[in-house]
């Protein structure tokens, strides 16, 4: 077992679930995310295996249950890019992991003396990382928030915990010329431990607060909605700019703050709360912003109310305000 099937394993095992947390309601992110933590297990299965000095024989094959994942995660991703402008870069990247990934996993039928399975499941990868960075990055361009700076946080969170308790670990295995399997397992599951609990934190709060607050609801509700809120907060896009956007971004922007009107603590990391009336209030905070857009959206909506009620939920002009 070396160092970089370890690392491989960390990170993947991390994008994956990171993917599932931020956007586990949208198709592409969620089946793209699973399809990362099946290979991960793969992956540690074949760790394992190898380095106890076992035969590798159906562990290799777990990579390929990846295959449907992807294959129903890559047209969400190209329907999310139409219409997004400048993913044309993003989208070759990520068809060019995915003509890689095919050709890989395919290779993982060559009989094991021609080709080590072991490390053909560390290149396959470079594959994944690309088409999920892809698929993360759209969705992220489709929210109009930013991936990198939440990502980055998340990864150097992930990875300091796993260097600091996985690495006691891997200390020993190294020292000792002939560590035992128990020890090897013990370093996976660490390591899995520390990338559930940071990615995760937030859920797992919640949980903690439903035990200890049990008997005061509108405090975990209000606790809830500062984590979220701070959470959306992190995947603002800071470059984004209203007066450089044209009507058609505009309006597909609006579109999605819109369908999480009832949700203030999302609406933290909307471009819309970049809009003037909102951004020169700085006494307010994010989430007293987050509800004064709200307000504005719904006095928005109620203008389109027509003004006669007669054939009411009849006439076009009723259709279109329902």
């Amino acid at each position: 077992m070396s160092v970089l099937q370890v690392a491989v394993y960390a990170f993947t095992l991390w994008m994956g679930l990171y993917m599932l947390e931020r956007a586990w309601h949208k198709p592409g992110m969620r089946y793209a995310g699973l399809g990362l933590l099946i290979y991960a297990i793969g992956l540690a299965s074949v760790s394992l295996a190898d380095s106890a000095g076992q035969r590798v024989t159906w562990q290799p094959y777990v990579a390929l249950l990846t295959v449907p994942l992807w294959a129903l995660a890559l047209p969400n991703l190209h329907q999310m890019a139409q219409t997004i402008s400048k993913t044309r870069r993003v989208l070759i990247l990520a068809y060019l992991g995915a003509a890689f990934f095919l050709m890989t996993t395919m290779m993982i039928l060559i009989p094991q003396h021609i080709l080590a399975n072991t490390d053909l499941l560390v290149a396959l990868s470079i594959d994944l990382v690309l088409m999920g960075f892809a698929i993360a990055w759209i969705n992220a361009r489709d929210d109009g928030e930013a991936l990198l700076p939440d990502a980055l946080r998340s990864l150097l969170l992930a990875g300091g915990g796993c260097l600091i308790f996985g690495g006691q670990i891997a200390l020993i295995l190294l020292v000792q010329a002939e560590s035992s399997a128990a020890f090897r397992l013990l370093l996976f599951e660490t390591l899995t431990s520390v990338i559930i609990l940071v990615v995760f934190s937030r859920q797992i709060a919640a949980a903690v607060d439903g035990i200890v607050y049990r008997s005061a609801p509108d405090l975990r509700v209000s606790r809830a909605a500062l984590r979220d809120a701070a959470t959306q907060v992190a995947r603002s896009d800071p470059s984004l700019s209203l007066a450089t956007i044209d009507n058609e971004e505009f309006d597909r922007l609006t579109r999605r703050t819109l369908s999480n009107m009832n949700h203030p603590q999302r609406l933290v990391a909307s471009p819309l709360m970049k809009l003037p009336f909102l951004a020169v209030d700085d006494e307010l905070g994010s989430l007293e912003r987050a509800q004064r857009l709200r307000e504005t959206l719904a006095e928005s909506i109620m203008k389109l109310k027509p003004s006669h009620d007669e054939a009411k939920g009849i006439t076009e002009e009723w259709r279109h305000f329902n």
